[in-house]
């Protein structure tokens, strides 16, 4: 029995395969990055949602290689610049007053001590949250996005 193979053919299709799994893992990434972002979402407290609505998830092309993905999870700081505050505590030095329509504002008088704000962790607890299913959300949508690779953008119904 005489076997024929076609290298080039082989190799055409080895490269695709590569190009599918770059894709397949950026979609993998950013399905990790959504439900960490959703989860710190669901967990602000806010009455303004100003916080909530400045989160993204964002592809990190500095720390990404052909080989790795890099997804990052934080806030938008020009539309919520007071998000690290919030994550992390902070010291306020000035008073701050409800208005009637139950806004808070910070004026220009200072406290005559400095007073400790806790901490109201979104980030860290979502990614906690988060870590024990990572891998399962990544696997499900790998295996989503590998299938429409390999079927042509079909669900095998045709």
């Amino acid at each position: 029995m005489k076997v024929s193979l076609d290298a080039d053919a082989l190799l055409s299709g080895l490269d695709a395969l590569a190009d599918d799994a770059y894709s397949v893992a950026r979609t993998m990434g950013a399905a990790v990055g959504a439900a960490m972002r959703d989860e710190a979402k669901a967990s602000i407290r806010s009455r303004s949602g100003l916080l909530a609505s400045s989160l993204y998830v964002a592809f990190n092309p500095e720390t990404s290689t052909n080989t790795s993905v890099m997804y990052s999870v934080s806030w938008n700081r020009k539309k919520a610049p007071h998000g690290h505050l919030v994550e992390f505590g902070h010291w306020r030095t000035n008073v701050t007053v409800q208005l009637p329509d139950g806004r808070w504002i910070t004026t220009k008088e200072k406290l005559p001590k400095p007073e400790w704000v806790p901490a109201r962790p979104f980030l860290r607890p979502a990614q906690s949250a988060v870590a024990p299913r990572a891998l399962n959300i990544a696997v499900a949508a790998g295996s989503r996005r590998f299938a429409e690779l390999t079927n042509g953008g079909t669900n095998g119904n045709s």
